[in-house]
């Protein structure tokens, strides 16, 4: 079945569909609108209710600590939603459900992460050839033990003045 468009109330009942002050057991007016009749469209626009909307601050705070030249240690402290504001979803809309008007979930909490970052890297510019770089890395699993190697090699874009 196709979802159908409401019918506004007339104008004659005086009928508003915001309402003063909207909680989360009735955001709307749920008077303000009906079924129309079958077989017909409703004259309610698209989007005419407003939901509550979002509002989220992320923040991070990282230090980074060179321990050689090619390593690395990395620490970092994220929150998202650092003021935990409850984000609403939007209120029901259907008007057969029993929840019609209702905001019934609403998004994440506070949420916080710690993170330790350990990176090494290696560049090899002792190859024979002048015009060829390598780049190489470790690849560490979950206990930090180095499992593989990922690395590259290309021809650098460098003009060779040896003639």
């Amino acid at each position: 079945m196709l979802a159908q468009r409401w019918r506004l109330c007339t104008p004659k009942k005086q009928i508003s569909a915001g309402i003063a002050n909207p909680s989360t057991a009735k955001w709307f007016n749920t008077a303000a609108f009906s079924a129309a009749p079958l077989y017909t469209f409703g004259n309610a626009g698209l989007g005419i209710i407003e939901g509550p909307g979002t509002f989220a601050i992320n923040t991070s705070l990282s230090k980074k600590f060179y321990i050689k030249e090619q390593k690395s240690l990395q620490f970092r402290w994220e929150t998202f939603n650092t003021t935990n504001r409850a984000n609403y979803s939007n209120p029901t809309t259907a008007l057969s459900s029993s929840s019609y008007g209702k905001i019934t979930s609403a998004g994440n909490p506070r949420n916080m992460q710690l993170a330790v970052r350990l990176r090494s890297y290696a560049f090899d510019d002792e190859e024979e050839e002048i015009v060829i770089r390598c780049i190489g890395a470790p690849i560490f699993d979950g206990r930090q033990r180095v499992i593989a190697a990922a690395d590259e090699i290309s021809k650098a874009r460098v003009k060779d003045f040896r003639t």
